[in-house]
């Protein structure tokens, strides 16, 4: 159950790091790229945020939790 609660706090938390990094290259009038990962490197080019390459890892790991059966 504890880990349940991790994954799921997890999954939740990048979540809204994604819907944040939509948000604010609507605002920046960027269209949204093809993948999430890319939105997340989008904003890295537009030195909105910092490089950071375990960004796409965290929506690379979000993606593997939620669709895992």
């Amino acid at each position: 159950m504890l880990q349940n609660a991790c994954e799921r706090a997890l999954q939740v938390a990048i979540k809204v790091m994604i819907d944040i990094s939509e948000r604010i290259l609507a605002l920046e009038k960027v269209p949204p790229q093809n993948t999430e990962a890319e939105n997340i490197e989008q904003l890295m080019q537009l030195n909105i945020i910092r490089p950071f390459t375990e960004y796409k890892d965290m929506v690379r790991f979000r993606n593997f939790i939620v669709h895992r059966y």
